[in-house]
């Protein structure tokens, strides 16, 4: 699926498009691309290359949905969606954005595009320790989630 940012009321030329296991090496190239800081914020810690591809090699896909926000050559954000068993009624949200990406515009729009295609009947948690700032003062200024200490809670719609 792939959904162009002017079809949203963007004219910046990126897309917002679905990845496949077929995409792996553009989402290693992505999480590669992150500095210092945006590794230790997603990761939880600073990781080194190859915890990265190790990362991105353990993704299991039939579990996992991940969206982009991207131009035409890169990655510019991108929001994982990893269901948790047994039942799959719940999945783990995650959002990263590069150095280019401009974060008070395509946080909102990427977490609009991720709920969107996971399904409608599931509950998505986002750690609050691991989120960026932008994507808990965006849940929390729509009202759309339960804060606990440690994480947020979205309900199905």
């Amino acid at each position: 699926m792939e959904i162009r940012s002017s079809e949203l009321g963007a004219s910046d030329g990126h897309f917002f498009r679905s990845l496949g296991w077929q995409d792996r090496a553009e989402l290693k190239a992505f999480f590669l691309s992150l500095d210092f800081d945006q590794r230790r914020s997603y990761f939880g810690g600073c990781l080194c290359d190859q915890a990265i591809a190790d990362f991105c090699g353990a993704i299991d896909w039939s579990r996992t949905i991940v969206v982009a926000y991207a131009a035409s050559h890169w990655l510019d954000a991108v929001a994982l969606i990893a269901s948790i068993p047994p039942d799959d009624e719940t999945a783990e949200l995650s959002m990263a954005c590069s150095t280019r990406c401009s974060r008070s515009t395509t946080v909102g729009s990427l977490f609009d595009f991720a709920t969107a295609i996971a399904s409608p009947c599931r509950e998505l948690i986002i750690h609050r320790e691991l989120a960026m700032p932008e994507l808990i003062h965006l849940v929390r200024e729509r009202g759309t989630g339960a804060f606990t200490a440690d994480e947020i809670r979205i309900r199905p719609r």
